[in-house]
């Protein structure tokens, strides 16, 4: 029902009415500043309104949990489902921040802000502390939602995957496209029973798109390479391990194949020296959305805005933002721990791939192969030895 009303948000605008779809091209595409603050103060008390149901939820989901004899939903959905402790993930968390290009992330990405907009970081309206990937306009290079698929797809079939075949068989299908009262959110669903995935997105002409349909893609790869032989209860894969993937593939932005027969060589020089510095700002913005969400469920009836700007602070991150919903909290509790697992297993199999294949993987037949071989195959019995020992090897 709360997840419902979220995406049934309506924004009134000079006097019209616009979707939550609808709003979102209105505010990527709006560019004067001004009206571009004005979109994002409604922006964010709609979503300030949604407090007191996802409060409820939250109890509900507390006393579901405290019933089961755990401290609360939190603890209990990353014991269950996870197999994490809350050391464990303390332990993420400190092995993420200390890296030296975190660390650095934050002063380099502010430093580019005020370089772009010619304006100190403290005078910025809060709508133009936006990712830096911003100024490089290479979205102005992808034509449609449709060269943004035939990118990745083309990219994949590079890396050994059939897709072509998976289409014939109807292993893999698709609902791509932005539609009216469609949901705004972008997934993977493993159908085990038909060996069969879908990929579920609302693709546009840019980056954003590529990244998304690269990730959903690695889900699927994945999904459609576990071994026919395993018993059913094996089938899917790990969440840390399927994350870490799809998380993987998004990293082929990074890679000068990609996007080299549409970007000019300069331009896209930039945005890769950009998109890595956000990628580890991104982490700490996963980080400080984790931290929320379990002070969330530790304590319910405290104010959500005072306790994001508490958490901001502690990250070093936009002291400007308001906004502290995900949509993850209702429809995937506790998944942004997760994402942080995976991106830190992302990096690991990315590199060790990298120095195995000696090349680009983007570009690599034998990416599929190894992956496959080495990870898909293993579906739900990969753990952590396993993969530690497959990539030392």
């Amino acid at each position: 029902k709360l997840e419902n009303k979220r995406e049934h948000l309506k924004y009134i605008i000079d006097g019209k009415e616009y979707s939550v779809s609808e709003f979102n091209n209105l505010y990527i595409n709006e560019t004067n500043p001004i009206k571009k603050e004005e979109l994002l103060k409604q922006h964010t008390f709609l979503l300030a309104s949604l407090e007191d149901d996802l409060r409820d939820l939250v109890r509900k989901r507390n006393d579901y949990a405290q019933n089961l004899g755990y401290k609360n939903f939190f603890e209990y959905v990353l014991n269950t489902q996870y197999n994490m402790s809350s050391k464990e993930l303390d332990k993420l968390i400190n092995e993420y921040i200390n890296k030296e290009e975190v660390k650095n992330c934050v002063s380099k990405r502010r430093e580019i802000l005020e370089k772009e907009h010619g304006i100190e970081f403290s005078k910025m309206l809060t709508s133009q502390i936006h990712p830096i990937t911003e100024f490089c306009n290479i979205n102005g290079y992808i034509k449609s939602p449709e060269t943004v698929i035939e990118i990745v797809k083309k990219t994949y079939e590079k890396m050994g995957f059939d897709i072509k075949s998976y289409e014939k068989d109807g292993r893999i299908f698709y609902d791509l496209f932005p539609a009216e009262n469609k949901s705004p959110h972008v997934f993977c669903s493993n159908f085990v029973d038909t060996d069969a995935t879908m990929i579920f997105a609302n693709l546009k002409a840019d980056t954003n798109s590529i990244r998304a349909l690269s990730h959903e893609m690695g889900h699927a790869m994945y999904d459609l390479n576990v071994s026919k032989y395993l018993p059913s209860s094996k089938k899917y894969p790990k969440a840390f391990y399927t994350e870490a993937i799809a998380m993987m593939f998004e990293k082929i932005l990074l890679e000068k194949e990609l996007l080299k027969e549409l970007v000019p060589k300069n331009i896209l020089a930039k945005y890769q020296e950009y998109l890595k510095i956000e990628k580890f700002y991104n982490g700490l913005v996963m980080i400080a959305e984790a931290e929320f969400e379990k002070e969330m469920y530790n304590n319910p009836n405290q104010d959500f805005t005072t306790l994001r700007k508490r958490i901001s602070k502690k990250y070093n991150l936009n002291p400007k933002n308001e906004i502290w919903f995900v949509d993850h909290y209702i429809s995937y509790p506790i998944r942004r721990p997760v994402y942080l697992k995976g991106l830190i297993l992302a990096d690991k199999i990315y590199d060790t791939l990298r120095n195995k294949l000696g090349s680009e993987i983007s570009s690599s037949p034998k990416t599929a192969e190894i992956l496959i071989n080495k990870i898909f195959k293993y579906g739900g019995f990969m753990n952590d030895s396993l993969l530690n020992y497959n990539l030392k090897n």
